[in-house]
């Protein structure tokens, strides 16, 4: 029965697996153990993980996604780290999961919670291809505001500047996204946003993204790359 989830873009992100809530797994990149806490396990509601699935079932019945990842960020003022000048500064990162790996990455030092989930956004739209079809999965209200705010035109990047943290590029992190979303749909892809409940009393999937996230804390930070893919 796992395998025959597994196969299935939307289901297999709901699927909940021994190792990740006992012994932990490894992510894709860096290394590190990815494990949910005994606490957020504990925390996640079997009601709203239905619910949600069923309302990504039947978004997947009308754009039959290839990919349906989970994403979210992590900012966490007792986990510190040294910024390049040597002062200990609140740990951030973001992590995504979609049924199959985790993803993740720590980024410089106090970018915060919300630059960390449109970094997670980001980087699952870098890595998929063109013409994916993506829903994505995400607990930030603000973060999904801000892209639509763009994608709409309601207002231009500049706005947005708060969002960039990668020092010294003109691009911020939400026009980086909207720029990948445009270069997907021209390419026939489309990327589709589900709002899910947050951590205490949330999703399965959220709640394995939010332990990739977490992993990656003390990993080394560096600065997301905000070129649009080539692939």
């Amino acid at each position: 029965l796992r395998a025959a989830l597994a196969q299935h873009p939307v289901l297999r992100v709901f699927v909940r697996w021994r190792d990740v809530e006992t012994r932990g797994r490894t992510a894709a990149a860096h290394g590190v153990q990815v494990r949910l806490s005994d606490d957020e396990g504990r925390l996640i509601s079997a009601a709203k993980s239905v619910a949600v699935m069923v309302a990504a079932l039947t978004l997947h019945a009308a754009y039959d996604f290839s990919e349906v990842v989970a994403v979210d960020g992590s900012y966490d003022p007792e986990h510190s780290v040294r910024a390049w000048s040597g002062t200990p500064t609140p740990a951030t990162a973001w992590g995504a999961y979609d049924g199959r790996c985790f993803h993740g990455g720590a980024l410089p030092p106090a970018s915060g919670n919300h630059a960390a989930e449109l970094v997670a956004i980001h980087a699952t739209l870098a890595r998929v291809p063109d013409d994916a079809r993506v829903l994505l999965l995400c607990d930030c209200q603000g973060a999904m505001s801000a892209i639509e705010s763009v994608w709409r035109g309601a207002s231009g990047g500049a706005a947005h500047d708060e969002n960039a943290t990668a020092r010294g590029k003109a691009v911020t992190v939400v026009d980086a996204i909207v720029r990948r979303r445009r270069a997907m749909g021209d390419a026939g892809g489309t990327v589709v946003f589900l709002y899910t409940p947050a951590h205490s009393g949330g999703i399965s999937a959220n709640a394995y993204a939010d332990a990739a996230a977490k992993a990656h804390l003390g990993a080394p930070p560096c600065e997301p790359d905000l070129q649009l893919s080539t692939s």
